[in-house]
């Protein structure tokens, strides 16, 4: 063996405070056949390499420290992204070994060296490769076939070596293996990793000699692996023979091969295929969409299946519930829901004892049905509006009730059978429309069983929301006083339980006191109050629009706005209607024209509005200039919202505004 010192890498650490960083930013690299000396400054300093580790190679360290003492080593590695110490010479791990014992990685990984000591210490760390006939692990596997008699050697503790085995589903092979002359080392073992496949496996011993005997439930390559204890010492190379012998069963011509591309299922048809002897399978794969119940339909061309032929999902399906298999007649039945969107495969396997004496055609069918609950997912709502209850999918009405419940208190504040017509399904959303205001606060929304279903049928299986409804706010964003401290504007709003005419309204500067049947009511910053038991909204600091048509039906007709009128035209304004557009239609009303008279000359237009509007004659200037421009096309609606809106005016009206008044919502 070279001379570990003739190809050392020698790195000095004089006083230096510390000579390597303690974590993978290391520049320090321990190279193959190569040694690096440092220096420990302390019991908590630790000094890090980098390694150029192949897989399946095996490699052997040594270190030594100037005392004498033996220092720490660790080799760590990030396999599949989870930091792992995979060796060590600390007693304090579980895969502790001797700095002596050879060890081989079977990963292709970044690999890093870390030393330690208990005390400051100056160190020798070493790295060789260890020679090996072959590599450890299944990418050097050597192929083993019946009839075969190959010979290896063990290299060192520790060692393994792969066997490749191409096996036919349901045949038998008995792999033997035997040292050449003397004995195996002790803790020598034949092994069938997990990951090899579907088989049955089982171990005996005669004399010296090792068995594995492998039954293959598929027709696949299998790996067997040598072990060797890493505890046994190996003082030179020990040679072995592995030998295989076998019956190899003749399969019949399969119509679709185990591992060939699955055949294509579609949702709502079929697909044919054959089990043409015990341990045949097919692979059907179909496109799902997640969320979605899929029927399989498993079913003889000609009799029935034989018992133990199985249906099953071959794609995991991780959702709740889990995948159901049962008999319906003599038709096997696999469902489940699919748990994302994408490719599904099921498999239809014989069972490798079953009696299958002449091959069975069968068809496949899949189908999508959906019982799948809706799931409640959200609610909102306002003290004036409609509320909104939203599912998982589309959503019908059912029978039964939906309740309004207090959040803190748990009464039923109010229920709507599904059959009123102000309860109707839109898509996802049940909406109520309560048809009058709620008190504001926080509810919960109970439903019966049955009172909402999807297009299904399938009921809802919540029957409470998860989220609370809270009732703050009105249909038009105003803030519910006091449920928000926003600054004062005209469509905040205060909420009272009864009928406008149970109060009587009074206001101290910014403060409404609403006096009732019981204790006062005081709301700061609102600009308007609703009731419960009442349609109206009393207006007290109105917004630029209600102020508009207040004025209009002042200006048009020479009188207060009616409540119901003054609703109507606000739903309008709303909707998108200008003030010209109101003003036109107000000119084609009943009243206006019993008022002004049809067929009116622009002259005398002009000077009913002045007094109807303004309360006075018309100036000779004003009189000209409005006429002028009705007589250059100016039309009449321009004019009426011109008056109306004219400083005038609205100077004229504000303290009649500004005592409040009532209107009735319209819509």
């Amino acid at each position: 063996m070279k001379d570990l010192l003739d190809c050392s890498v020698l790195i000095h650490s004089e006083t230096m405070a510390d000579d390597f960083p303690g974590d993978i930013s290391t520049t320090g690299r321990l190279p193959l056949d190569g040694t690096v000396r440092g220096h420990i400054d302390s019991a908590t300093d630790e000094d890090w390499f980098h390694l150029d580790l192949q897989p399946g190679a095996a490699y052997q360290f040594t270190a030594t420290a100037s005392d004498g003492s033996d220092p720490l080593i660790y080799v760590y590695g990030q396999t599949g992204g989870l930091p792992y110490i995979m060796y060590t010479n600390d007693h304090g791990y579980l895969n502790y070994m001797p700095s002596t014992t050879p060890y081989s990685w079977v990963d292709r990984d970044d690999y890093y060296l870390w030393v330690k000591s208990d005390h400051p210490v100056d160190y020798t760390v070493s790295l060789r490769r260890v020679a090996d006939d072959h590599m450890n692990d299944e990418s050097a596997a050597i192929a083993l076939a019946v009839g075969s008699n190959i010979g290896a050697q063990i290299d060192f503790s520790g060692d393994e070596e792969y066997f490749r085995i191409s096996a036919t589903m349901g045949s038998t092979y008995r792999i033997k293996l035997s040292a050449d002359g003397g004995a195996l080392p002790a803790g020598t073992e034949l092994k069938f990793p997990y990951q090899a496949g579907w088989a049955d496996v089982s171990y005996s011993r005669d004399g010296g000699a090792l068995y594995m005997d492998l039954k293959a439930g598929q027709t696949r390559d299998y790996y067997v692996r040598l072990d060797t204890d890493p505890r046994e010492a190996v003082s030179a190379p020990v040679r072995y023979h592995v030998s295989m012998t076998g019956q190899v069963r003749q399969l019949p011509p399969d119509d679709h091969g185990d591992t060939a591309p699955a055949i294509a299922l579609p949702t709502g048809g079929s697909a044919a295929a054959r089990l043409d002897y015990a341990g045949d399978s097919e692979y059907f794969s179909l496109n799902a969409v997640a969320g979605t119940t899929y029927k399989f339909r498993l079913t003889a061309d000609n009799g029935a299946l034989p018992s133990d032929v199985e249906l099953w999902a071959a794609t995991h399906v991780s959702s709740w519930p889990q995948p159901r298999s049962y008999m319906d007649g003599t038709t096997k039945v696999l469902e489940f829901i699919a748990d994302k969107t994408g490719y599904f495969e099921v498999g239809v396997r014989a069972n490798i004892n079953t009696a299958l004496p002449t091959p069975v055609p069968y068809h496949v069918s899949a189908t999508a049905a959906d019982v799948t609950a809706p799931r409640l997912s959200d609610a909102t709502g306002s003290v004036d509006g409609v509320l909104k209850l939203s599912f998982s999918e589309p959503v019908q009405r059912g029978t039964g009730t939906i309740a309004l419940v207090d959040k803190y208190s748990g009464q039923v504040v109010e229920a709507w059978d599904m059959s009123s017509k102000v309860v109707r399904a839109d898509g996802k959303d049940i909406l109520i429309d309560p048809g009058h205001v709620l008190l504001p606060g926080s509810y919960y929304a109970r439903i019966d069983g049955t009172a909402v279903l999807d297009l299904s049928g399938n009921a809802t299986d919540t029957p409470y929301l998860s989220q609370q409804i809270g009732l703050t706010r009105t249909a038009d964003g105003g803030a519910v006083r006091p449920y928000y401290s926003l600054p004062n504007r005209p469509t905040d709003t205060g909420v009272v339980d009864g009928k406008i005419g149970d109060y009587t309204i009074s206001r101290v500067g910014d403060t409404t006191i609403a006096q009732g049947p019981g204790q006062p009511l005081k709301f700061d910053h609102i600009g308007r109050l609703m009731f419960t038991q009442s349609d109206e909204v009393l207006v007290l600091t109105p917004t630029p629009a209600v102020s508009q048509a207040w004025r209009l039906y002042q200006a048009a007709f020479d009188r207060l706005p009616d409540k119901g009128g003054l609703g109507y035209w606000l739903y309008q304004q709303e909707h998108g209607m200008t003030l010209q557009g109101m003003a036109t239609r107000f000119l084609a009303s009943p009243e206006f024209t019993n008022k002004y008279g049809i067929g009116s000359s622009n002259a005398d237009f002009v000077a009913n509005l002045y007094h109807n509007v303004l309360h006075r004659n018309g100036e000779a200037a004003g009189l000209a200039y409005h006429i002028a421009n009705l007589e250059r096309g100016v039309s009449r609606a321009d004019v009426l919202a011109g008056f109306s809106e004219s400083p005038e005016n609205q100077a004229a009206v504000a303290e009649l505004i500004g005592q409040g008044f009532a209107y009735t919502p319209y819509g």
